[in-house]
């Protein structure tokens, strides 16, 4: 281990072990109540004792259950959260607040160790912020051993919390520990204007001047905008007056949510993220209270989007800001028409639940380009330093949308190079692209295209054309140019609540005669 990771696990155990000393505060009430929507569903198979998310199961039937072995770290973290309290409370009958509090009390009961994900300050925060936002929900009718129990625990937690934040700079801690700390705070009548100054800070050190968050991801600019919301509401309940920091990045993070739906009113799909539920969208968007701004491209987030007819189409070149990688989701897009999602980036799984038999899938799944060299070994480097480089313009004229943005990087003796320039014609019903590419000596490349799982897809005899066909009958053709084996995948997406969907996978491989090649595609909606 690093001596910087041993000495930060060494700090963390001390202020655990700390944390367990200090006073219980009594619960004076809280004043803010979660708002936001349970699934019904969901909330059934809790109350029978069932845990399912993301493909994985469990059931509430040991002691071990809270540790329970061979589960993610991503599902650990859900069940610890205590977010899918909301699921529990969207049932009408009374005998859901009682099996919450089955919960709540088993997990206190289990969990007085040390464990890494259990006791990580982001999971922390979001266990305090939903006790105590739906403390109404199944604190309400609690008898008093309930409730010297509960405020034990969450007393200790908040002092966990709290120790953390002493010992660490803002910008190394997660929104849900500002959320759960101020949250809890006005629940327990306690002074939060040291904690607000912290959350002030973060967000100064975690946004970038165009507004957008440094993680990138789409859905965690959304989750991060109704922490937000949730602290603003929370902060006017107790007659505080936000400050105007919190309401800028709340104005600019709304702006950012809507520069990232696409047609289907989802989220677009980069850096991990879900395309996401629209009306829950839409119901967070409305709590922004905030008016519409347009917003073309994030030049520090490192986006750009066109919308031409019916088309949108986002574009990732990959932020200045942060050091771009190799193998990350740099110049792949998306793009939509109406209301159907047609190019997506197949983002990356939480936990692959399948075998996966194409050796293209498993490398990567976002709708970019692979490089091999002579001996066919994928070329990568993520720590090699690469440079980038974008432009945008628009043709009126020809009614044409251009944009085009390349990235460079040196790994050994290969200088590899990728230029992407997408072309918008006929109202957005056309993509012309231009594949500028430097690759290795007699190596090769994979220009790899992901078609949303909802459209199906047919290769030709000749190998020259794909037709692509949505479930309402439209038809997509897929050209390349001559010289370049086009072939039709199974590809992989995870854009749906992380659920492992097949997807068509265009695939168009270029043999490196020359070190530098160009490869021209087009897709076409037919008539």
């Amino acid at each position: 281990m690093p001596l910087r990771s041993f000495i930060k696990a060494a700090q963390t155990h001390f202020l655990f072990a700390v944390s367990s000393l200090g006073k219980t505060h009594k619960w004076s009430g809280s004043l803010f109540q979660d708002a936001w929507p349970g699934n019904y569903k969901e909330g059934q198979q809790l109350y029978n004792g069932r845990f399912a998310y993301w493909g994985e199961e469990i059931e509430f039937n040991s002691h071990n259950f809270w540790r329970h072995q061979g589960l993610t770290q991503p599902f650990m973290g859900i069940l610890h959260s205590f977010e899918w309290l909301r699921a529990l409370r969207s049932l009408t009958f009374p005998e859901a607040r009682g099996i919450a509090r089955t919960y709540i009390k088993d997990w206190i009961h289990n969990n007085h160790g040390w464990h890494p994900i259990v006791w990580s300050p982001d999971i922390v925060g979001q266990r305090l912020s939903s006790w105590a936002s739906l403390f109404d929900f199944f604190g309400s009718s609690a008898d008093d051993d309930f409730l010297e129990l509960f405020q034990t625990s969450f007393s200790r937690q908040l002092r966990y919390l709290d120790l953390i934040c002493l010992f660490r700079p803002p910008h190394m801690l997660d929104i849900q520990v500002f959320k759960g700390l101020i949250i809890s705070k006005i629940a327990l009548g306690q002074p939060i204007f040291v904690t607000l100054r912290s959350l002030e800070t973060y967000l100064s050190l975690n946004l970038y001047a165009d507004g957008s968050h440094k993680n990138r991801s789409p859905m965690a600019q959304l989750m991060i905008l109704r922490d937000l919301i949730d602290i603003r509401m929370c902060l006017k309940a107790r007659g505080i007056v936000p400050s105007n920091k919190l309401s800028q990045a709340l104005s600019q993070l709304a702006d950012i949510v809507r520069f990232f739906r696409l047609g289907d009113g989802g989220l677009a799909v980069f850096q991990n993220s879900f395309e996401g539920s629209p009306s829950l969208i839409d119901l967070i968007l409305s709590q922004s209270d905030f008016s519409k701004q347009t917003i073309e491209h994030l030049d520090e987030g490192g986006f750009f989007k066109i919308n031409q007819g019916k088309t949108m189409l986002v574009f990732d070149i990959g932020s200045p800001l942060v050091q771009p990688k190799l193998m990350d989701d740099r110049l792949s897009f998306e793009f939509s028409y109406g209301d159907k999602r047609i190019i997506t980036n197949g983002t990356k799984p939480f936990q692959v639940t399948s075998q996966m038999s194409q050796p293209i899938a498993t490398t990567s799944l976002s709708s970019t380009v692979l490089f091999f060299d002579a001996r066919n070994r994928i070329i990568q480097d993520l720590q090699a330093p690469s440079t980038i480089d974008s432009s945008l313009w628009t043709l009126v004229e020809d009614k044409q949308a251009v944009l085009s943005s390349e990235w460079s990087q040196k790994i050994g003796s290969n200088r590899l190079r990728h230029q992407r320039a997408l072309t918008l014609i006929n109202n957005g019903t056309e993509i012309r692209c231009e594949e500028h590419l430097r690759g290795a000596e007699n190596g090769s490349a994979l220009i790899r295209l992901n078609f949303h799982p909802s459209l199906k897809g047919s290769l030709n005899k000749d190998s020259s054309t794909i037709i692509l066909c949505q479930d309402d009958g439209r038809k997509w053709r897929l050209n390349s140019g001559k010289g370049y084996e086009l072939g039709l995948h199974r590809g992989y997406y995870y854009g749906i609540d992380n659920q492992e969907l097949f997807c068509p996978q265009a695939v168009i491989k270029v043999r490196f005669k020359e070190t530098q090649m160009v490869v021209k595609w087009t897709l076409r909606l037919l008539d």
